[in-house]
């Protein structure tokens, strides 16, 4: 029974999902390592404030998407391996969300004191002004990370997607943390791994893979 459950999924398959799921348990526990380390540094007042914080973000970028990214899921599929459809959906979904983004981020920016207020606590101003231009970035990668879902790569799926934003900040201030660190640089940080972690996904999906589709079709 278990030679034909390979051969139905294939082992490619299969070793794909075992590794996306391997990946998934890494980022998690490397995640748990950085809050864990947050709390030992800086006090479990310091971690409500990050964790309400990158809440805030990660529920207004989720809605920015309009949903569009769990629709490209759904158009990608069937079209994975039609370049021309995929960039055409890809820049038609950019042109929703980018303009969306971008007031949402300039609201957050000048009334950050009023939000922080809003939450009971002052402190949340300034994070909130470092992020307030991460929306676009956190769409890209929701957008982009879905995109990969839809073309069955789970792989990358895993990759591309918010809950690695914390292993690899975590990853991040192994290499650059020091003494004198504050805490207000880790939301700088944060927003560097946001920016970087978009950058690549979107360079992966919409110039490597779309891009290597208009070389085979071509």
């Amino acid at each position: 029974m278990i030679k034909s459950i390979f051969s139905q999924l294939g082992y490619q398959a299969l070793s794909k999902g075992a590794m996306a799921l391997l990946l998934r348990v890494v980022m998690m526990l490397l995640g748990y390592l950085f809050i864990y380390s947050l709390n030992n540094r800086y006090g479990t007042s310091f971690i409500g404030d990050f964790t309400l914080i990158q809440s805030i973000f990660i529920i207004i970028s989720t809605i920015c998407t309009l949903g569009l990214d769990t629709l490209s899921v759904k158009l990608v599929s069937p079209n994975s391996k039609n370049s021309k459809y995929l960039s055409i959906l890809y820049n038609r979904i950019l042109s929703y969300i980018i303009p969306l983004t971008i007031v949402i981020s300039i609201i957050l920016y000048y009334f950050s004191l009023n939000i922080a207020l809003y939450f009971g606590s002052i402190d949340l101003s300034e994070p909130i002004k470092i992020l307030s231009f991460s929306l676009l970035p956190l769409a890209l990668i929701n957008i982009n990370g879905e995109s990969f879902r839809g073309s069955k790569n789970m792989l990358f799926y895993s990759i591309y997607n918010k809950a690695s934003l914390l292993s690899l900040l975590f990853i991040l201030l192994l290499f650059t943390t020091n003494s004198s660190m504050h805490s207000i640089d880790i939301y700088y940080y944060l927003f560097y791994v946001i920016c970087l972690l978009a950058l690549i996904s979107t360079i992966h999906w919409k110039v490597i893979y779309i891009g290597s589709l208009n070389h085979i079709n071509n």
